[in-house]
């Protein structure tokens, strides 16, 4: 028989048995197990790289900002309003985030806007009623229902300092000791704050979320808002906070949270940024959320 002939050779094996498909599916699920979280690992780092680049061209702004006027840009912004009027203002400015955008390559939203009137104001709102990937955290989770009532939400705040941030607490001695204050008060620089507690230990804006489980929407986050916990925050409450530690009161609705595992990215008034871990001592957080408290902190 020529050797040609197939005839002698065993039987050709057509596909898996069962149990080597079973042991194949094993292999990839565990595969999967495994590769899974380094995947969702690596897309949270590049969240919070994103993150980071956002607050230091945010922090640039600011530098910008004073280079050209002479000072930092305070919480609420209204031209042509007597300074006798502003504790009747009510948060219904411009917020600081608004007065940045000429230094954010956002001059044609900047330029219509009608700062003699509040943010609420048709033509004002449709300008800044719209989130800015700038004023984004892509790892910040957005309420499905707050589209309606916050429509330009965004994930950042400037610091005002150590002390309940709401102007019914103007008459705090520690009200409004940060990097950024009130219309009406003494203004703030880089000079100013470099000249006292320094730059590199200096909060000039932070991150804060929509985290708040106890309270409607779970902030009140909106960037072109003057207002008190839309777009400024201290440290006055419990930090990195998912909720109000003491009912009836919003400490921790005005202090810097975020939706990053462990802490939140905070940017200095050098225009560095450090992730500030959520268990950092409340006294060390005070100390930097403060201008002129002459402490030093070493470490954070």
């Amino acid at each position: 028989m020529s050797e040609r002939d197939g005839s002698s050779r065993g039987p050709r094996r057509q596909a898996f048995t069962l149990v080597e498909l079973l042991v194949v599916i094993a292999i990839i699920g565990i595969l999967v197990a495994i590769l899974l979280p380094a995947v969702q690992s690596a897309r949270e780092a590049a969240r919070r790289s994103q993150c980071v680049n956002n607050l230091k061209q945010i922090g640039l702004a600011v530098h910008m900002f004073d280079q050209a006027k002479g000072h930092f840009p305070v919480t609420c912004y209204v031209e042509g309003v007597s300074v006798l009027a502003l504790p009747n203002l009510d948060g219904q400015g411009a917020s600081a985030f608004v007065q940045l955008l000429p230094y954010l390559e956002q001059t044609a939203r900047f330029a219509p806007y009608d700062f003699t009137k509040p943010p609420s104001y048709a033509n004002n709102a449709a300008l800044i009623n719209v989130p800015l990937p700038v004023f984004t955290c892509p790892t910040m989770i957005v309420p499905p229902d707050s589209e309606g009532f916050f429509p330009g939400w965004g994930s950042y705040a400037v610091c005002t300092g150590s002390a309940f941030g709401h102007f019914a607490n103007e008459t705090d001695p520690e009200y409004d000791n940060g990097a950024i204050v009130d219309m009406g008060r003494q203004s703030t620089s880089l000079q100013i704050v470099v000249s006292q507690d320094g730059s590199t230990h200096t909060f000039l804006a932070g991150e804060l979320n929509f985290g708040i489980t106890n309270f409607p929407y779970g902030g009140a986050n909106a960037w072109g808002s003057g207002y008190p916990f839309s777009s400024t925050a201290t440290t006055s409450g419990v930090f990195d906070a998912d909720h109000i530690v003491a009912p009836g009161t919003f400490y921790e609705l005005n202090t810097f949270r975020s939706d990053h595992i462990g802490g939140v990215n905070m940017l200095m008034v050098d225009g560095s940024v450090h992730f500030v871990q959520k268990y950092t001592f409340p006294d060390t957080l005070n100390y930097l959320a403060k201008r002129n408290d002459g402490q030093a902190v070493a470490e954070f």
